[in-house]
């Protein structure tokens, strides 16, 4: 499967999931898929993950007319290390998925790492999505409490990424 993911940076700050466009199919496919998403949403860049076949996304999606130049990102760390910043962005409220997206929230919620599981593609593009947006993180006031035990404004309280599950539709506070 090939992760196409649509993310955007609201005035808040806060970063938006906008589209889960993710598929199997052949790369003239995908890639015309990725420069739909990329004209439908006006989007300003376009990334890819420059390790496993990278350059050949770039060069598979620049034979599509008209397609934008594509931002190779080279992944340093693992997919988990990756993803505990994102992973503490929706725990802070500051990421939002606007829509319903079954596959991915699937992945979100089954995927673990180190367990033998398949690539998460939409997982992993949803990553470098929100990533690529440059969202921060914010750091806890001094003696502030990590985990209250209040209400939590996103769909998911935990992620396999901290420590435990993610857990859909859930709305106790953290543990």
């Amino acid at each position: 499967e090939t992760g196409i993911i649509v993310a955007g940076k609201g005035t808040d700050g806060h970063g938006y999931l906008l589209d889960d466009a993710s598929l199997r199919a052949s790369p003239k496919k995908w890639a015309s898929a990725a420069v739909g998403l990329y004209r439908k949403w006006e989007a300003d860049r376009m990334v890819a993950e420059s390790n496993n076949g990278g350059e050949m996304v770039a060069a598979t999606i620049e034979t599509v007319d008209g397609a934008p130049p594509v931002k190779l990102i080279h992944a340093s760390r693992n997919k988990q290390a990756r993803a505990v910043p994102i992973a503490a962005l929706y725990e802070q409220g500051r990421c939002h998925m606007v829509g319903f997206f079954a596959e991915l929230e699937s992945q979100l919620c089954t995927w673990e790492p180190g367990k033998g599981m398949p690539s998460p593609d939409r997982l992993d593009a949803a990553v470098w999505c929100l990533t690529e947006l440059d969202i921060s993180v914010q750091p806890l006031r001094e003696g502030a409490v990590a985990h209250a035990n209040q209400p939590v404004p996103s769909r998911f309280v935990r992620t396999p990424l901290t420590g435990g599950r993610w857990k859909r539709g859930e709305r106790r506070g953290y543990r």
